[in-house]
């Protein structure tokens, strides 16, 4: 019997992980139909729920050496004007400075757990101000260099598994392709003569 259960357990795994690839292709397929830049951020904060654990999802695009909030869940445009917006938009921007993401839990006792100094106080004053356990960023970059950054929130403490973690970045990398191939779209001469009126 305990060998039964054990392959019941199994198959149940398997079937349950083949649904979440099922789902991150579907993701990763609608990302990539699109040559539109506000329209892959949004289907990437909004979709990504389908594969991804968050209360809350967000997309900074790097445009003239600046970082632009592109798209945050649960709403229909970016009021970069709302304080917690332009807390938003700084916390991206210093992450999408750094060489890989970060991933910044705040413990049940409050303590936060960061590998670097400055990371910890960032975020002691992010979680403080605006709640949330777990944050995790992504950077969005490809051959030609970065594009922005990926970030996931969360009110459960280490609520991004190692599985979410990678569908993260997968999904992160389709991003990055969509998003440039959107770019270099609208550079395209007269592109706006093939767009619907």
């Amino acid at each position: 019997t305990a060998a039964l259960a054990l392959g019941n357990a199994r198959r149940i795994d398997a079937e349950r992980r083949a649904g979440n690839l099922g789902a991150l292709l579907d993701v990763a397929q609608e990302l990539g139909s699109s040559l539109e830049v506000t329209k892959v951020t949004f289907t990437l904060v909004h979709k990504a729920a389908a594969v991804l654990p968050y209360k809350r999802a967000s997309v900074g695009l790097l445009r003239g050496g600046r970082l632009e909030l592109a798209a945050v869940s649960g709403q229909t445009f970016v009021d970069d004007k709302l304080p917690e917006m332009k807390a938003l938009r700084e916390i991206l921007a210093w992450s999408a400075g750094l060489d890989d993401g970060v991933y910044v839990v705040r413990e049940d006792d409050d303590t936060i757990d960061a590998v670097r100094p400055e990371t910890r106080e960032k975020f002691k004053v992010w979680f403080e101000s605006y709640g949330g356990r777990s944050f995790l960023t992504i950077p969005l970059k490809d051959d030609e260099g970065r594009l922005g950054v990926f970030a996931l929130e969360a009110d459960e403490t280490y609520a991004f598994s190692a599985h979410a973690l990678e569908a993260a970045q997968l999904l992160a990398v389709q991003a990055s392709g969509a998003i440039r191939n959107a770019t270099l779209y609208q550079q395209v001469p007269m592109v706006r003569m093939f767009q619907p009126i």
